[in-house]
C-alpha cells in the first residue's frame, strides 16, 4: 500500500511496496512498446502490472496515455482520477499541499505528479478548464520547481478565461522566467488590463530577450520547424517560438491592436540604417528572427569562415555568427544521458 515518508521540512516522498520494484522490468517493457506505437501490446502489458499491484500509479499513468493515443478519452480520463484517488489517499492526515510539498527532485513523486498533469490535461481537452486549473493550482504548490512546465499550459488556459490578472498573478510566482508563456504572457496581460506604459516597458525587454518569438507572431504563414529531438522543444529556437504561437498566437489575434502594438516595438527596435535603405523594418526583423533557426556547416581557413552549403542572403548582408562546437555524428546517447531517467512521452495538448 503507497505511504508517504517525511524527508525534511515539510517535504515529503511516496514510499511503494516491495511488488513495486520488482514489477519494474515488465513494466518498463510496456514504457517501450508504448514509445514503438505498439500500443495493443503495451496496454496489456500495463495491465498485467495491474493485475498485480492495483496502486502502480507509473502503469496507470502509461495505460491512460495507450488509451488516450487510441481515442478512448474517457476511458484514459478515468483511469487517471483512479490514480490520482489512490495517490490522494497516501496523504496523511494533515498534510496541507499549500504548505507541504512532492518535490519533482525525489524520483518516487514523478509518478503521482505525471498523474495529476495527466488528469489536468484530460480535463481541459474535455472542455472542463476550470477542473483542469484546480489541478495546476495543485500542481504548482506540491512542486513549487514546476519541472513539469505545468506554469505554461496554466497561463493558456487563464486567457482561455480572459483572466489577465491570474496570469500577471501568475507571472509574479515566477519572476526572471524566460518561458514565451510568461514573457510574452505578461506584457500581453498587461496590455489587455489597460496598462500600457508597463506593457510597453515588458514587451521592449521580451523582444529584445526572444525576437524570435515576436517574429513567429508577426508572420503571414507559419511552418512547423523540423526538431532534431521530436516531442521536446529547444529553448530559444524556433521550436519554440512555433510553439508559442500554436497555442497562444490566437490571443494575440484576437487582441485588438495587440499585433500592431507588437509590431510597433518591433519596428522601434529595427536599426535607423534599415529604415533609411527603404525596406519595411518589421519585415527585417522578422528575417532577422527566423536567421537565428538557420544552421549552416561552415570551415575556419586563414582567420575566416567559409560556409560549406548555399547561404540565400542578399550579398553584403552582415548576420551575427553564433559559433558552438559540435561532434561530427549526433551523439544519442549523451542526450539521454543528460535527460536521465524517466523520459516524458509529450503531454501538451492545445
Amino acid at each position: 500500500m503507497l505511504s508517504l515518508e517525511q524527508v525534511g521540512s515539510y517535504e515529503w516522498q511516496f514510499v511503494y511496496p516491495e511488488a513495486y520494484e520488482e514489477l519494474m522490468e515488465e513494466f518498463h517493457q510496456g514504457v517501450e512498446l508504448l514509445e514503438g506505437g505498439r500500443l495493443k501490446k503495451a496496454e496489456r502489458i500495463f495491465r498485467q502490472t495491474l493485475a498485480q499491484m492495483p496502486d502502480h500509479l507509473d502503469a496507470l499513468h502509461h495505460l491512460a496515455l495507450v488509451l488516450d493515443e487510441q481515442g478512448r478519452k474517457a476511458i484514459a480520463r478515468t483511469v487517471w482520477e483512479e490514480a490520482v484517488r489512490i495517490g490522494r489517499a497516501a496523504f496523511p492526515a494533515g498534510f496541507d499541499p499549500g504548505r507541504d510539498r512532492l518535490e519533482w527532485g525525489w524520483l518516487d513523486n514523478r509518478p503521482f505528479l505525471r498523474c495529476l498533469q495527466g488528469l489536468a490535461l484530460a480535463y481541459r481537452e474535455a472542455g472542463d478548464t476550470e477542473r483542469a486549473l484546480g489541478l495546476y493550482r495543485d500542481l504548482l504548490a506540491l512542486n513549487p520547481g514546476d519541472n513539469q512546465g505545468v506554469r505554461g499550459v496554466m497561463a493558456e488556459a487563464l486567457f482561455e478565461l480572459s483572466r489577465p490578472a491570474e496570469v500577471l498573478a501568475l507571472c509574479e510566482r515566477y519572476p526572471g522566467d524566460i518561458m514565451p508563456e510568461l514573457t510574452y504572457g505578461r506584457a500581453l496581460a498587461l496590455f489587455t488590463s489597460g496598462r500600457r506604459r508597463e506593457a510597453d516597458r515588458a514587451l521592449r525587454e521580451t523582444v529584445g530577450g526572444s525576437p524570435i518569438v515576436a517574429a513567429e507572431l508577426l508572420k503571414a504563414k507559419h511552418r512547423r520547424p523540423r526538431s532534431r529531438f521530436p516531442g521536446s522543444v529547444t529553448v530559444g529556437g524556433p521550436d519554440e517560438a512555433f510553439d508559442y504561437w500554436e497555442h497562444h498566437g490566437k490571443f494575440w489575434e484576437a487582441t485588438p491592436g495587440a499585433l500592431g502594438w507588437l509590431r510597433g516595438i518591433v519596428d522601434a527596435r529595427t536599426p535607423r540604417r534599415v529604415a533609411q535603405a527603404g525596406v519595411q523594418p518589421s519585415a527585417i526583423m522578422r528575417e532577422e528572427g527566423l536567421s537565428l533557426a538557420k544552421t549552416i556547416r561552415a570551415r575556419f581557413h586563414d582567420g575566416k569562415f567559409e560556409p560549406l552549403e548555399a547561404v540565400d542572403l542578399p550579398d553584403g548582408r552582415e548576420v551575427t555568427l553564433t559559433i558552438v562546437e559540435a561532434p561530427s555524428t549526433p551523439d544519442f546517447a549523451a542526450f539521454s544521458r543528460a535527460a536521465g531517467p524517466g523520459r516524458e512521452p509529450s503531454m501538451r495538448r492545445g
